[in-house]
């Protein structure tokens, strides 16, 4: 993973913070992305199996140019964010897995 994404709560100013996801939605949302040509209820699949997420967000995701700027876009705006308020596959990540990102806890179980 690329060393430029901010992985925890309290590494930026609220300003800083605020410019880096600026800057990040301009990358995000102008470009050619793979998510650009496809149906939004795709990211939001109806299941909580976690093996069948990772699947669907590898299959989503797999081959996107800005899947890195995507992923620190959706860590910055899920900062300090519980995992039961996230949803939705992003730069080929699970809520679970960006959870664990954030945090540095993994191994988190999810009832089913």
């Amino acid at each position: 993973m690329p060393s430029h994404i901010v992985t925890h709560a309290g590494t930026a100013t609220p300003a800083q913070r605020e410019h880096r996801l600026r800057t990040l939605d301009e990358i995000v949302l102008s470009s050619a992305a793979t998510c650009r040509a496809s149906d939004p209820d795709d990211w939001f699949p109806l299941t909580e199996d976690e093996t069948v997420l990772r699947d669907i967000a590898r299959k989503l995701c797999g081959d996107c140019p800005i899947q890195a700027s995507c992923l620190e876009r959706q860590l910055l705006i899920e900062e300090g964010m519980p995992l039961y308020e996230t949803d939705g596959i992003t730069a080929a990540t699970t809520p679970l897995e960006r959870y664990e990102i954030r945090t540095g806890v993994a191994g988190i179980e999810v009832a089913a």
